[in-house]
């Protein structure tokens, strides 16, 4: 009885706490979530991935704020930033449209991070994207990002955009268009047109490097979107990875209390492990989303370990003590399937997740989010019902291989004692 009390109270100790986890935890522990949050992302390209997120983050809500009021922030942001992916032909015209205009929106952030300059309002500055002050005199920047590095549509956009005192471009791009205005400039002097000489020689004045090539641009951009897709799964992982841990044992509670198979106790006190594994389980999904928000790993696997230890504790009580429950084959046998049924789950619901908020891109924001959704459903059930099968399977083939003396007499020593139940009976 002891020891009952004491796995009880063990129980509710990490159980009810972590039901909590979202409000009482996560204020606590936010400065080391931020520096925990993305550690296991690299920097590319020298800037930070915290500054490449939150600067993606601040082009994706002011460039493409309707769709990111409909469909989220990170769906949004996955959706208009990841490279390739399927859909029909406008689809993905408009997603390389939208990528292309975001990296652009981004340089201008970047700068602002590496180089000094600030933004500008167009009312006040006109055709300049940036500003800052070099002795005492204001200048501004124009800054240009095409995929192709064409030097004519970049000297397209410096007779349209001509005023600022600088035209920032890839760092790629800026060979081969200053060598192409020199060019257009000689060619200007062989026929004697001063104008347009004079033009493309202010041009190679303003001409400037952004400080990173477009290819370092695509490859934060990419980054940014592997992060949001992170962000995804692990807001969904950690609710499914519980539901599927626990809905099964849910369900053959019910169903055994309607066809009488178990007393309404037995039923209460299964519904009560039932709710206190859910509450485990969403609590060390909301306390692992606070340290690991970009690390589905992290934020599923807190939750699946908080309702392995409400299952396991369980299971202990059901034999009425440590000593108990560790000398029956049984017991290792339902442990090796709670275990195999958290480890799929948990792989099947990141995976299929990422699986389905790739196809649901298709269908845009709106469709990456329920195809992320439904992905980490769908394979965190698979994994789970293959997970569990299996693991009680190869535990019991594992014991049977290495114990099978210990598992045979444990199972002669429940025979036995039935046998001596029922020959009670009868007299």
């Amino acid at each position: 009885m002891n020891r009952s009390l004491f796995i009880i109270v063990i129980l509710l100790t990490v159980a009810v706490p972590a039901g909590h986890a979202q409000v009482a935890v996560a204020p606590r522990i936010s400065s080391l979530g931020i520096s925990l949050r993305y550690s296991a992302t690299p920097a590319s390209a020298g800037l930070n991935a915290d500054i490449v997120n939150q600067s993606f983050q601040d082009v994706i809500r002011s460039k493409f704020a309707r769709d990111t009021a409909r469909a989220g922030l990170d769906e949004t942001m996955y959706f208009r930033l990841r490279s390739g992916g399927v859909g029909t032909k406008s689809m993905l015209r408009l997603r390389r449209m939208s990528r292309s205009q975001a990296i652009g929106l981004f340089a201008e952030k970047r700068l602002e991070v590496t180089d000094g300059w600030r933004q500008v309002s167009k009312q006040n500055a006109p055709q300049n994207d940036l500003y800052k002050f070099k002795n005492g005199r204001f200048v501004g920047a124009q800054v240009k990002t095409h995929r192709n590095g064409d030097p004519s549509t970049y000297v397209r956009d410096m007779r349209t955009d001509h005023r600022a005192e600088q035209f920032l471009i890839p760092d790629d791009h800026y060979e081969t268009t200053l060598q192409y205005l020199k060019q257009q400039a000689e060619q200007a002097r062989a026929v004697g047109d001063s104008k347009n000489v004079a033009f493309y020689e202010r041009q190679m004045q303003r001409l400037g490097k952004i400080g990173a090539s477009y290819s370092q641009l695509e490859s934060e951009a990419q980054l940014a979107a592997k992060l949001a897709q992170a962000r995804l799964i692990s807001a969904r992982v950690g609710w499914v990875i519980t539901g599927v841990m626990v809905v099964p044992s849910a369900y053959m509670n019910f169903d055994a209390y309607y066809t009488g198979n178990i007393t309404g106790n037995e039923f209460v006190y299964n519904l009560g492990k039932d709710a206190l594994s859910v509450g485990a389980g969403i609590g060390g999904g909301a306390l692992g989303n606070s340290l690991f928000k970009a690390l589905p790993w992290g934020v599923g696997g807190s939750a699946a370990a908080c309702v392995l230890i409400v299952q396991e504790g369980f299971l202990i009580l059901q034999y009425g003590s440590f000593e108990d429950a560790f000398s029956q084959p049984q017991f290792w046998i339902a442990t090796g399937g709670n275990i195999g049924g958290a480890g799929l789950g948990l792989a099947g619901a990141i995976y299929g997740g990422q699986i389905g908020a790739y196809l649901g891109s298709a269908f845009g924001p709106v469709g990456t989010g329920v195809g992320a959704t439904f992905g980490c459903v769908v394979g965190g059930g698979t994994g789970a019902a293959i997970g569990s099968y299996g693991g009680s399977e190869v535990t019991r083939v594992a014991l049977d291989l290495c114990a099978p003396d210990w598992v045979y007499a444990r199972y002669d020593h429940k025979i036995d004692k039935r046998l001596g139940e029922l020959q009670a009976e009868l007299n």
